[in-house]
């Protein structure tokens, strides 16, 4: 672990990976500056991203970490910032250090998280004194490990999704008028799948018209489903709840938001959008080189138009605000 920081040439003043901390700690260190550059804009930014993990690989504590100049005069400091943040953990967070019986991690990343992310595992001490059995302490060393493998196969996964909804898509397309054309899919296709149950459950082998996709998407979300299961849960209730999914787009609110806004975001696309609730109607993005065309919003509106997605949105919204 020590060489991995070596080689993205970082430095963790405190904690050191596997230190024990208490219910208050701070964490130091300095990075290279090239990890507050967002390449896709040049913004030059002065903050990192921040997260608590804990073994199941929630986010149960995000935030960001303000950093510094270094001294120019000190030569083996030059081109890079430090960083410095006293975390305080809260009632919210004892279920999920309970659970992962103290053996969390932090995750400090950059622009690009990609390549500029390290994972700090450590140890919380409590009044409970955790005795971690064998397999536990196995699973926080390989924390970090078994969430870049997620993050694999949630690409893989995707991509192969995005192919099916095309396929359907071409499907759906062959009738002669407009009208008849008008149909709308969701990433949730529980329905069709529950209708393939009875089928098979029936012994009727007969073919309908996606059939072929129906089944290709059962079995990817049976091969990737600890992946998928992850990412449901991956952000957590504290940092920003998942309201759902269309065509590879996530709907989320996050709690440090203190609007009636939420974000709809596509990773592979690079898009990230606000929405104004209840309107749904836009409101900007993050980055105006990567935007939605006018039908996708279109079918984004069509989405909440559904009273059991505008409701969940409403909800979440409204427990973010009364926090």
């Amino acid at each position: 672990m020590f060489a991995i920081f070596k080689k993205k040439k970082i430095n963790i003043i405190k904690p050191k990976p596997y230190d024990e901390v208490g219910g208050s700690f701070g964490i130091e260190g300095s990075v290279p500056k090239s990890w507050l550059l967002d390449k896709l804009t040049g913004i030059i930014y002065n903050d990192l991203s921040l997260d608590l993990v804990s073994l199941d690989g929630v986010n149960f504590l995000c935030s960001s970490i303000q950093t510094f100049e270094h001294n120019k005069d000190v030569r083996e400091l030059r081109g890079r910032v430090i960083f410095y943040k006293t975390i305080n953990f809260d009632s919210c967070n004892i279920p999920f250090i309970e659970n992962s019986k103290g053996r969390v991690a932090i995750r400090i990343s950059g622009r690009d998280e990609k390549t500029q992310s390290i994972f700090i595992p450590i140890i919380v001490k409590s009044q409970n004194n955790y005795k971690a059995p064998k397999n536990i302490v196995k699973q926080h060393k390989s924390l970090e490990s078994q969430i870049l493998k997620y993050k694999k196969d949630i690409e893989i996964y995707d991509k192969k999704i995005n192919k099916l909804r095309e396929s359907r898509e071409l499907k759906s397309a062959i009738y002669d008028n407009e009208k008849d054309n008008q149909y709308f899919y969701l990433n949730d296709w529980s329905i069709a799948s529950d209708i393939l149950g009875i089928i098979q459950d029936e012994k009727i082998h007969q073919k309908y018209l996606y059939s072929d996709e129906d089944e290709a998407e059962k079995k990817l979300n049976k091969k990737f489903k600890d992946a998928i299961e992850w990412r449901y849960r991956a952000c957590g209730p504290i940092c920003g709840a998942g309201i759902g999914t269309m065509n590879g787009y996530l709907f989320r609110v996050y709690s440090n938001d203190h609007d009636t806004h939420f974000h709809i975001i596509h990773n592979e696309k690079g898009v990230e959008a606000r929405f104004l609730f209840p309107e749904i109607e836009l409101l900007d993005y993050k980055n105006i080189k990567y935007t939605m065309s006018s039908k996708t919003i279109k079918k984004i509106q069509e989405y909440f138009k559904k009273p059991d997605n505008f409701n969940r949105l409403k909800t979440e919204i409204e427990r973010r605000n009364s926090a």
